[in-house]
């Protein structure tokens, strides 16, 4: 048997506390180990690289930005886990053909994800992650183009 360190019995009943004390005094039989190993150290596991580039957004994460802040101006009495709640049983009622709009963004951000990787394994700086940056709701909402009137 394991010798176990004394522990409070305050708030035990006293039956109860006699039988751990009694355990607890117990020594172990002469000739016996103790089989319990000591834990491993922890490993301090694979450092990451502050340069890497990210990972590309889903396109459930791209409607999740674009909507959000309509979400907030629409319903602003919602806290942020309603916000969530909210965008999500929507998500699962939209339409494929919906979902394809956000489906052709997150390929893009997919392509130019995979675009920076291979600039940052290969060494080159100017085709790396300092490029790569996902456009926020607002330049998609907006062009920065002149529009041909």
């Amino acid at each position: 048997m394991i010798r176990r360190p004394p522990r409070s019995t305050q708030g035990v009943s006293s039956a109860a506390s006699d039988v751990y004390k009694r355990q607890s005094i117990q020594q172990m039989p002469k000739g016996v180990k103790d089989t319990k190993k000591p834990a491993p150290a922890r490993s301090k596991g694979i450092k990451k690289d502050k340069n890497a580039p990210k990972k590309p957004m889903t396109a459930y994460f791209w409607y999740m930005k674009t909507r959000r802040e309509d979400l907030k101006k629409e319903k602003p009495d919602l806290n942020h886990k309603e916000i969530i709640s909210t965008m999500a049983e929507e998500w699962r009622s939209m339409t494929e053909d919906k979902k394809a709009k956000y489906n052709k963004m997150a390929e893009e951000d997919k392509a130019k994800a995979k675009k920076a990787q291979k600039g940052q394994e290969s060494g080159d700086e100017s085709s790396g992650c300092l490029l790569y940056t996902s456009p926020s709701p607002r330049d998609l909402s907006t062009s920065r183009m002149p529009s041909s009137a």
